[in-house]
């Protein structure tokens, strides 16, 4: 008897069509995609008797809910895209590739969906119309990494199919560390970690020829740990006016191995201080609001 391993674990991605065994993305967790299909629930009443509640499963409406999660890597050169740039895409961001200079991704006007196919272990799951969330974040002397909390259409069972042959992404892995710069309101400060959530709102459409999660709204926020400086705490004076900071998170140095999320209009919603081995580090939350639309924040690989 074998037993089944999630070391041979491999996920392929794309938002064109079905994805082929080099739309491979490398994942630093494994991913497990369970299926959950529709129940209905009636009663059957006339006889009298008790326990007429009845079930039934409807398979053609089966879900899935599913976390990838990445570590922060570029395309390794300028003008390429990162490995999970497609997960970015389903994501609702809008990728615009400028050759040898940079990637960018921006709150997209209209949004696409994925498609992936994850195997585990000698069988596979296919699931389509693939929308998602992001967190992007990380602490001071740890890697940075991106999680995508996925939603999509799959099947109750499993198909046998041996694992494609891969490779996997070697580019640099991004740290957050003393390198890295981040500044709030054109200051720098001595952060301890960071998290960005894109704030997806999912919902489902089920309808006659059109089943489909999609996303209908974003609500962008970021949050930054920081230990407190003696006699400087501005964020408490920034809530009270809703003092409007650009937020900038730099991770690397090396051209064509840098991260650069930038949020111009943020807007402090929360505060709040703590005490860590004998120092106070405050916390500090922004939504990440739009000027022009689409604004609220770009992510730049370059």
């Amino acid at each position: 008897m074998a037993n089944q391993l999630t070391v041979k674990n491999t996920l392929l991605f794309s938002t064109a069509g079905a994805p082929a065994d080099t739309d491979n993305i490398t994942t630093s967790t494994d991913v497990l995609v369970l299926p959950t299909a529709k129940t209905i629930e009636y009663k059957n009443i006339g006889n009298g008797a008790t326990g007429n509640n009845k079930t039934q499963t409807i398979p053609e409406l089966t879900t899935t809910d599913f976390t990838v999660e990445v570590v922060a890597r570029t395309g390794g050169a300028l003008g390429v895209a990162p490995s999970y740039g497609e997960l970015l895409k389903a994501c609702g961001l809008n990728e615009i590739i400028t050759a040898n200079t940079d990637v960018t991704y921006t709150p997209a006007s209209t949004f696409i969906q994925g498609t992936a196919k994850v195997y585990l272990d000698g069988s596979y799951r296919d699931v389509t119309g693939i929308v998602g969330d992001i967190t992007f974040g990380g602490k001071v002397g740890e890697l940075a990494k991106l999680s995508f909390a996925m939603k999509g259409f799959t099947t109750l069972g499993e198909t046998v199919g041996a694992n494609p042959t891969v490779t996997v992404d070697a580019n640099e892995n991004l740290k957050v560390e003393n390198a890295s710069i981040i500044t709030v309101g054109g200051a720098s400060i001595p952060l301890t970690s960071f998290e960005f959530k894109t704030g997806n709102q999912i919902n489902e459409t089920n309808a006659i020829g059109q089943n489909e999660f999609y996303i209908s709204d974003i609500k962008p926020t970021i949050n930054v740990k920081a230990v407190k400086t003696k006699g400087v705490a501005t964020y408490w004076a920034d809530l009270n006016a809703n003092t409007v900071k650009t937020v900038v998170v730099t991770l690397g140095t090396v051209a064509g191995n840098k991260i650069t999320l930038t949020a111009t209009y943020c807007n402090p919603t929360n505060a709040s201080e703590s005490d860590d081995s004998g120092k106070i580090v405050y916390d500090e939350t922004f939504e990440c609001q739009s000027s022009a639309g689409y604004d609220n924040f770009s992510i730049v690989y370059a």
